[in-house]
């Protein structure tokens, strides 16, 4: 009963990406790998694929060998930051490695990646902690936050840091007004009576 609870549906060829896909959403699915991780893996790979030609094999074995080179080409025809491109380029070559330990023997694998959130601190670490969580002056120190490669940390103040993601592909200058709008409801002096507030308002309908 174990040995087949280890098991995943059959694959008739496991060297196509199809098949990698599926497994992905099998390992995500049975809690194996966290679902964020299932959902970067599986976004990072189709993707990529995207850039793939016709005549070209849609395989495990060539999305390896070539993976920066369709990295590089997949930015180009997406017109893509670089760093995204990488960021796809380097979960590829994880879930790659991670299948190809998978497929050495399903029934011993285990994941490199995390399956849970970080533990806390120690106990112990929490005086330290306290001692050190202001300035001279008194005003808090920031907090160094762990980032994922498309986020972003932005201060706005003594210690105060505005914490945002990137979408995978480029933003415009009216998909930033439109944040803007959503952002400024929740600052503590919001106030929609307010002209020179209601002009952000202005500038993302304006196109429209």
């Amino acid at each position: 009963m174990k040995a087949k609870e280890a098991q995943v549906t059959p694959i008739a060829d496991p060297d196509t990406i199809e098949a990698l896909k599926q497994w992905i959403n099998q390992m995500g699915s049975r809690g194996v790998i966290p679902s964020s991780v299932r959902n970067n893996w599986i976004s990072a790979v189709e993707s990529l694929s995207t850039a793939l030609g016709e005549d070209e094999p849609k395989t495990v074995t060539f999305l390896r060998g070539q993976v920066e080179e369709i990295g590089r080409r997949w930015i180009n025809i997406k017109k893509a930051k670089p760093d995204t491109g990488q960021t796809y380029v380097k979960r590829v070559k994880t879930a790659l490695e991670e299948y190809a330990a998978y497929r050495q023997d399903p029934l011993k694998y285990k994941p490199k990646v995390n399956k849970t959130a970080p533990s806390k601190a120690p106990q112990a670490g929490k005086a330290d902690e306290k001692k050190s969580s202001a300035t001279p002056e008194g005003r808090p120190v920031p907090q160094q936050i762990p980032l994922a490669a498309d986020m972003r940390t932005f201060p706005v103040g003594p210690g105060k840091t505005f914490l945002y993601a990137l979408p995978p592909d480029e933003v415009t200058v009216k998909d930033v007004l439109k944040i803007s709008c959503h952002l400024l409801t929740f600052a503590s002096d919001f106030d929609p009576t307010n002209k020179s507030q209601a002009q952000v308002f202005a500038l993302a309908r304006a196109d429209d």
